[in-house]
């Protein structure tokens, strides 16, 4: 029937489904008594009635909630909550009688519109669409016509996640209280998805980087002097923080294993050579946000795939000689995430997407007498992780746009001939990544922050190349390297290849 009274300060009554409220009071003193036998008890004299109470509205379909004859009033907070797919019209409260909705105590305190909150699921609803909050009867005055309702404005979501702002257009003279959507936008904090869907396109650098590095030398070693084909793999690790606008650190490693052949083309020396690659990697995400706090994540990636890479050495001369490389790669790369610190509807994804890219190179290997080589290069890496459209949880759809990251790498690499079986070497390089982007959207709206990698990273590393006796045809190498920039770290990896 009507609501008149709460018992205590900070009760709660939600009203859900289509559910009707009708009764009529047959004696209000000292108590009210509904017609069907039910008693509101009176108060002990001091006991606020108002402060703290909040009612709940929740699913009402359509066309709303009936209210009869009585009014509803005494609640300090209204909340309400629209099903999924709402349109422009749709009703929460309906009095269908002379009832009306008292938003204050009556006295001095307005009453708050505190949520008008939407189920997820359906069409985004447009800015302009129009919820009718109440329907009928309202009363925001303290009854000597001044008007204590003041709010304009309350907050929303859909789906508990999506905020939207709305305008409050109320009326005080018994007309109808209207939200209209002024704005759609994204929480902050799911920027931790992008930065999650980001992992996997950094596992497939990772790659790029062990095919057109340790990959390509290995393969290089393990065809000289032969005619056959030969076998080489390449594994790298690496623990590196890399810094997106916050950062994700991320434990992985890769392996590369191929085959090689050399071709002897008029004094230069050419090498192909095919290889499957694959790797597996765990990441954490780090973000923290003005009055939300800290907003971690977690995940696993990996990606497996295939490729072929070659390199074009011209004659030597005293000096050295140049050369001229590429590599080509495509596959599948996957990750899934999870957060603890976001709402469950919207905190895990499990998706997979391809993957492809590219390397050139171009460099000169300086002869330097019989005590050692100096390696200076030049590589442009491109590699492109494609988007992907999913769900959270809840429904809610979620799009990742595609990741293209675009690097240069410079880089020099002195190499000591010890003996015919030892080769230690030092090298540094400079690389700077141009794009390196992560954009995505819930419900068609934009993540308002892209985490990105781009920026410049310097690298250092030290390695020996091992080779062994000629009865034993294996090329061993071990390196480490640390990162300092966009990427903060260490590395390390380790080739093996067969001479045939």
């Amino acid at each position: 029937g009507a609501i008149t009274k709460i018992s205590a300060t900070g009760s709660s009554i939600t009203l859900s489904g289509n559910t009707a409220l009708y009764g009529t009071y047959s004696s209000c003193s000292p108590s009210c008594r509904l017609a069907g036998g039910y008693t509101d008890v009176p108060l002990a004299s001091g006991v606020d009635v108002f402060k703290g109470n909040t009612l709940n509205v929740t699913m009402p379909g359509t066309s709303g909630i009936a209210v009869g004859v009585r009014s509803v009033e005494n609640f300090q907070y209204y909340n309400f909550k629209f099903p999924a797919g709402v349109t422009t019209g749709a009703v929460a409260l309906k009095f269908t009688g002379a009832g009306a909705v008292v938003l204050s105590d009556g006295k001095t305190i307005p009453s708050v519109i505190q949520s008008v909150d939407i189920e997820v699921g359906g069409a985004f609803p447009g800015v302009g669409t129009r919820l009718v909050l109440v329907d009928g009867n309202i009363q925001t005055s303290d009854g000597s016509g001044t008007e204590i309702f003041t709010q304009e404005t309350a907050s929303g979501n859909m789906g508990m996640y999506v905020a939207i702002e709305y305008d409050l257009d109320y009326q005080s003279d018994g007309g109808s209280l209207v939200a209209v959507i002024r704005s759609a936008t994204v929480a902050e904090n799911s920027k931790s998805l992008s930065e999650a869907f980001l992992s996997a396109a950094i596992l497939v650098n990772q790659g790029a980087d062990l095919a057109a590095q340790k990959g390509m030398n290995n393969a290089v070693m393990a065809a000289y002097e032969s005619v056959g084909w030969n076998i080489f793999s390449a594994i790298a690790f690496s623990h590196l923080r890399h810094e997106t606008g916050s950062h994700v650190d991320a434990s992985s490693y890769s392996l590369q294993v191929g085959v090689s052949k050399g071709f002897d083309i008029a004094g230069s020396r050419l090498t192909v050579g095919v290889f499957v690659e694959g790797g597996r990697g765990s990441y954490d995400t780090y973000n923290h946000y003005p009055g939300v706090g800290d907003i971690r994540g977690k995940g696993k990636g990996e990606y497996l795939g295939a490729g072929i890479l070659a390199r074009l050495e011209l004659a030597r001369s005293d000096i050295g000689n140049p050369y001229f490389e590429a590599s080509v790669r495509m596959g599948r790369a996957k990750n899934d995430f999870s957060s603890e610190d976001m709402p469950a509807n919207i905190n895990s994804y499990d998706i997979g997407s391809n993957y492809y890219g590219f390397h050139v190179g171009v460099g000169y290997d300086f002869r330097l007498g019989e005590w050692g080589r100096l390696d200076l290069g030049a590589r442009y890496f491109q590699n492109h992780r494609d988007g992907i459209d999913t769900f959270a949880p809840s429904g809610a759809p979620v799009s990742f746009h595609a990741v293209d990251s675009k690097r240069l790498r410079l880089g020099a690499r002195l190499f000591f001939l010890a003996n015919d079986m030892f080769s230690p070497y030092i090298g540094a390089a400079w690389e700077k990544e141009f794009d390196g982007e992560s954009s995505g959207s819930v419900f068609n709206q934009a993540i308002p922050e892209v985490p990105s990698l781009k920026g410049n990273t310097g690298i250092g590393e030290l390695g020996v190349s091992v080779r062994f006796s000629s009865s034993v045809p294996i090329i061993l190498d071990l390196g480490v390297q640390g990162y300092t920039g966009k990427r903060r770290g260490f590395g390390g990896g380790v080739t093996l290849s067969v001479e045939f």
